[in-house]
């Protein structure tokens, strides 16, 4: 709809901005202590958001009205999230004491951990848009990797990187930015 949205930590705000006349404004601007992840449903017309501090998981229509708190047990330090309209499913990444990816339903629904094992700091998460597979960062450890939908065939696919932290997916590339040498 022409509007780029982003969080800023420093004022825990949610804004949007028109990107042909460059007017922002706050979409939330209370109750947040660290979102960390902000995901577009542009099809349902939603945001959807990791808040660390508060250890939950919100959604809200993307103007912040009809905000709620979708998942608020069993979340040490959600980080980063994505959305697939098209299977209706929500992956987030939690870098905690045990780090893990999970996996729920649009509604917060049907959750299940995806991947709890070999991990370091996940990070940054992406739906590929044809197959809906999921990749993500890790920052700790140093590498990108994928996996399907319900969590097989995980498989490694690009390693000896510094810190990778975000992750965005263009048709069949992968793009990610790096903590360490801010690139």
């Amino acid at each position: 709809n022409g509007t780029v949205y982003w969080s800023d930590l420093a004022r825990n705000t949610i804004y949007g901005a028109d990107i042909t006349s460059g007017s922002s404004w706050s979409i939330v601007e209370h109750g947040l202590m660290g979102v960390n992840g902000l995901a577009v449903d542009s099809v349902n017309r939603k945001l959807y958001w990791t808040d660390s501090g508060r250890k939950r998981i919100e959604v809200a229509e993307m103007n912040g009205t009809n905000r709620k708190a979708l998942i608020v047990r069993e979340l040490d330090s959600p980080r980063a999230l994505a959305v697939n309209s098209q299977t209706g499913h929500l992956v987030w990444v939690d870098w905690g004491a045990s780090p893990k990816i999970e996996r729920s339903d649009l509604d917060g629904g049907s959750r299940g951990v995806l991947v709890s094992s070999g991990l370091g700091w996940p990070n940054g998460i992406a739906f590929t848009p044809t197959d809906g597979r999921i990749v993500w960062a890790d920052s700790k450890l140093g590498r990108l990797e994928m996996i399907d939908l319900n969590g097989s065939n995980r498989r490694l696919l690009v390693q000896d990187l510094e810190s990778p932290y975000g992750v965005a997916i263009l048709e069949n590339f992968v793009f990610w930015t790096d903590w360490k040498t801010k690139t």
